[in-house]
């Protein structure tokens, strides 16, 4: 949590989550979430999306990091500190990508941190809209939103 207190104190930078907590072996698609908060940790945004042809777990979290990253760079935001729950992503675009998303950031968080992500990963499958990206916040989500980002 210090490291995403010092990226995000200054210049009003953005924290987002990620996870895909939705994969199946055999199932048609895979469900990702993700919530953009401000640098005091207030909800901003959030997004969720059903994936076709997702063959790993592994895979369906690089997914969701990607869907979320084009989602903050469409809006113009460069300097995001990304928290997600899968180590192994962590170190992989830690070592390749990072350097390319210079004004980024990557951190793994426990899967408690990550809780309301994952809520919106597992809801994408339940509802009718392949994508969905809002401002306006669902009811069911404020449960998970504010307990996860304090612990």
């Amino acid at each position: 949590m210090e490291d995403a207190q010092r990226v995000t104190e200054a210049n009003g930078e953005w924290n987002i989550q990620f996870m895909s907590g939705n994969y199946k072996e055999g199932s048609i698609f895979t469900g990702i979430g993700g919530i953009v908060r401000n640098h005091k940790g207030d909800h901003i945004c959030y997004g969720m999306a059903k994936l076709e042809n997702v063959n790993s777990p592994l895979q369906g979290e690089a997914l969701a990091f990607l869907y979320v990253l084009q989602q903050v760079w469409t809006k113009g935001w460069r300097r995001v500190w990304f928290e997600g729950d899968n180590k192994e992503l962590e170190c992989i675009i830690n070592i390749i990508w990072i350097s390319l998303l210079s004004d980024c950031s990557l951190g793994c968080v426990n899967r408690e941190r990550n809780m309301a992500a994952d809520a919106l990963s597992k809801h994408s499958m339940e509802d009718q809209s392949l994508v969905v990206f809002n401002t306006i916040l669902l009811f069911w989500l404020v449960r998970f939103l504010y307990w996860s980002y304090t612990i």
